[in-house]
């Protein structure tokens, strides 16, 4: 079927077909990337005709949501999606809509501010109507926080909104408004509620991600009670069993296989805690627990870059991972510095050595893609290539500083592990 359609041209799809299409392979986690570029340049040309509006806003956010389900960013179709939302689709969006739009673009980090005020701006028209479910509040506070677009009118209404409707949002939910509201700074709009509700049992039943959003949040919030050490109990519950299973982990001589028993430990015990990441301060705790500590100051001034990092002429927002090293081998030395984006496939490696874990949250994302991923397959590349591969892991000594520009991902810190254990 698939090959089907990358036959066809773009006259012969009704819009709403090709809507469907690209939300049937998004829920049948089909990645067909020819299929995905075809429903990309025919929605642009469908776009770019004249005449009356071919597409309805339902079917623009379900298309647009298919390629953030995969992690795809498609700078000509997102341009596209834009221009057509600000030049009449968002009068018609409903606030699902608007935040399926938001949460897509933010998905695929496109920040294009003045589409991000619009939908800002419709979207407090319609809370000022109370026309939002639980799952659109949390969708556009999100959205707004990770594209770091400030407007406190909108998260005001979106804060009220959530306290109206306290109980019927479940744990994640309220989670991710009250994160959002601290990356945004607007921690002093009226959270209480919000707080209280998850100083409860609520709290047990939110997935070791988010308790890993509100430890980071924590210090900016203003907690009472006891919600403080309980998050911190909970993050150092799910740290404890990921710790667990990474303890196990040990190199064979050929390196690391995604079939090895230690990476279907691994990932079994990302999809018990269910988490992708564990945010800054649960990621930090989790390398530290496996013994690997935090750069030098020295090495974070000269890695550090200045946030947020942009791709040039591009709406995009970059994940950059930088390294540097100094690495004795036997008699020889490698020593430089190091940078990859990720999503980039330039220079794209394998794993040869060590391997990516599929994650159980964000499922379709091909966690090769990683920058720090690519950064260490690359020294183990280089560590590994020619006569050194003889070598006896105990004559590879030195250090590696890395430096990313977001807070890695459990796939991320599992490849940290296979280095550490490849080279201890």
């Amino acid at each position: 079927m698939a090959r089907r359609l990358c036959g066809m041209h773009a006259c012969e799809f009704h819009p709403k077909g090709l809507a469907a299409i690209a939300w049937a392979w998004a829920k049948l986690a089909k990645k067909n990337m020819a299929l995905m570029d075809q429903i990309a340049s025919h929605t642009c040309v469908i776009l770019g005709k004249d005449g009356k509006d071919p597409f309805g806003s339902r079917e623009l956010a379900g298309i647009v949501w298919s390629f953030a389900c995969f992690a795809l960013y498609h700078e000509p179709l997102l341009d596209a999606l834009a221009n057509s939302l600000c030049h009449g689709y968002i009068v018609q969006s409903s606030t699902r809509d608007l935040a399926t739009f938001a949460w897509s673009f933010a998905r695929v980090r496109y920040r294009d501010q003045p589409v991000f005020g619009m939908i800002s701006r419709h979207s407090l028209k319609q809370l000022s109507k109370r026309l939002a479910t639980p799952m659109d509040l949390a969708n556009l506070a999100w959205a707004f926080a990770s594209v770091q677009h400030l407007d406190p009118k909108i998260m005001g209404a979106i804060v009220a909104c959530s306290c109206e409707h306290i109980t019927v949002l479940d744990a994640r939910q309220v989670a991710s408004i009250v994160w959002s509201c601290a990356q945004l700074t607007v921690a002093h709009l009226p959270l209480m509620p919000l707080l209280d509700a998850l100083d409860s049992p609520l709290l047990d039943d939110l997935p070791a991600q988010q308790v890993g959003w509100l430890a980071d949040s924590m210090p900016l919030l203003p907690c009472r009670g006891r919600l403080p050490e309980r998050v911190a109990q909970r993050l150092g519950a799910s740290v404890n069993i990921l710790a667990e299973s990474l303890s196990s982990m040990a190199a064979a001589p050929d390196g690391f296989s995604e079939t090895s028993e230690s990476l279907r430990s691994f990932a079994e015990a990302a999809s018990r805690v269910a988490a992708d990441q564990l945010g800054d301060s649960g990621s930090r705790l989790l390398l530290r627990t496996c013994g690997i500590g935090e750069m030098s100051p020295a090495a974070a001034m000269v890695l550090s870059p200045e946030l947020p990092v942009v791709q040039k002429d591009s709406k995009r927002l970059l994940v950059r991972a930088s390294s540097i090293f100094h690495i004795k081998i036997g008699e020889s030395e490698l020593k430089g510095t190091s940078v990859a984006v990720s999503g980039a496939k330039d220079g794209l490696r394998g794993n040869r050595w060590i391997s990516p874990v599929q994650l159980p949250v964000a499922k379709l994302v091909d966690r090769s893609l990683c920058g720090e991923f690519q950064l260490l397959a690359r020294l183990c590349d280089e560590i590994l290539r020619g006569d050194y591969v003889s070598l006896p892991s105990d004559a590879v000594a030195g250090s590696v500083h890395l430096f990313v520009t977001a807070t890695p991902c459990l796939s991320c810190i599992a490849v940290l592990c296979q280095f550490h254990r490849l080279f201890p």
